[in-house]
């Protein structure tokens, strides 16, 4: 599934007979609430990413995060199609430090950790403390991090500690 209209039924339907993407997404929308701001570490093609956006309506903000190109572009032709404006997304990956960290390509996923046939390629990474400290952004405090992102787990937590110290926001993680 490239694209998708969220409030289809076909992509209803879909998301029913998916029972992981499904119990996420049903996750999420019981924990996310109005106005939150919100980063989405490893948005992959919108998915949560639009359900997120979704619930925290027009006063909310999404940031999210996808370093794959091909995951990018469908991540944000899916944010227009499904007419969602609250989300901000970052061609970066989320990380311990910022800048780079060679990435691994397979299938329909990615991350840090190699596997057998998959693409090589470096990406530009960030923290969460970084990006909370970039004055352009003007991001001061995030409600939510949600994670999927495919072996860095434990090092985007190790890039975030003043922004778990400060801001304690809630952590929905999927662990590999």
């Amino acid at each position: 599934m490239e694209t998708f209209i969220y409030t289809s039924e076909k992509f209803q339907k879909n998301l029913e007979e998916d029972s992981h993407c499904s119990g996420e997404v049903k996750f999420l929308e019981s924990i996310v609430k109005s106005r939150m701001k919100v980063m989405e570490i490893g948005a992959n093609k919108g998915v949560t990413t639009v359900a997120i956006a979704r619930k925290v309506g027009p006063n909310g903000r999404v940031y999210a995060f996808e370093p794959v190109p091909e995951y990018y572009a469908s991540l944000k032709k899916n944010l227009s199609l499904n007419g969602v404006e609250n989300v901000k997304t970052y061609r970066l990956a989320v990380g311990n430090r910022s800048g780079q960290v060679k990435f691994y390509k397979h299938g329909g996923g990615s991350g840090i950790i190699p596997q057998g046939q998959a693409e090589k390629f470096l990406v530009k990474t960030i923290t969460v403390d970084a990006f909370l400290d970039l004055d352009s952004e003007g991001v001061k405090k995030i409600d939510l991090i949600n994670m999927d992102c495919e072996g860095s787990e434990l090092l985007v937590l190790r890039g975030a500690q003043k922004t778990l110290r400060a801001n304690h926001p809630r952590v929905f993680c999927e662990i590999h």
